[in-house]
């Protein structure tokens, strides 16, 4: 059969040969379906070089791309791409750097209209990029998986790690860069009962906090 699914002009000329003897009788069970007329003209003309065949690793793979993949085999689900930081800061992250402003306000006793007023901090420059990388780390693993797993899938993991931070923002901390800091120590150490676990590196479990702060789910003030 593979054979002749890679050579269109068999393909056509077995089909036509087994018609009559076979699938006339078999196409209904009330008639039989002959090959004449306008359906012999189909038959004739039909491009049947649209058949293929992959072999069954072909087939896994493409499988695995879909959300009914950890359903039918239990996980196995590949490693997702790192993400990848912009220079320029993008509209996704508006909120959620914001709330990272916020903890710096509080940290360096003055206000920061945007990542630009950070310029006199270089050590807040650098530790606003790292966590830049991993929401971008984040963004990209839910991308990954949101297709390839069961509807929801995504979603609840990001609630298990909500569910983990959120005591360490009812405990008391100096101020907003502490409280940050010791949320990422907690998301990085969580373990969710998801099937994307074993996938979900500490910088994405991290990131996972400030995807939950762009929906203001998290946030590091302290001082309202």
């Amino acid at each position: 059969m593979e054979l002749l699914l890679g050579n269109p002009a068999k393909l056509r000329a077995y089909a036509i040969s087994r018609w009559e003897p076979v699938y006339a009788k078999k196409i209904t069970t009330t008639t039989e379906i002959h090959l004449e007329g306008k359906l012999k003209e189909y038959v004739f003309n039909f491009e049947f070089s649209r058949f293929g065949w992959k072999s069954i690793d072909e087939v896994l793979d493409d499988h695995r791309k879909t959300g009914f993949w950890t359903q039918r085999f239990g996980g196995l689900l590949p490693p997702p791409p790192p993400g990848s930081v912009p220079l320029q800061f993008m509209p996704i992250e508006s909120r959620y750097v914001r709330h990272i402003l916020d903890a710096y306000e509080e940290r360096a006793g003055k206000p920061f209209s945007d990542h630009l007023g950070l310029a006199s901090h270089p050590d807040l420059v650098g530790d606003l990029h790292l966590h830049r990388e991993r929401f971008f780390d984040a963004e990209m693993f839910a991308h990954t998986y949101r297709d390839q797993t069961e509807p929801g899938t995504v979603e609840s993991f990001q609630s298990e790690i909500h569910d983990s931070v959120r005591p360490v923002l009812l405990k008391n901390h100096n101020d907003g860069v502490e409280r940050l800091s010791e949320s990422m120590q907690q998301a990085g150490v969580t373990q969710p009962a998801s099937i994307l676990a074993q996938q979900a590196k500490v910088r994405v479990r991290q990131g996972v906090c400030h995807q939950l702060a762009n929906n203001d789910r998290l946030h590091w003030k302290t001082k309202k």
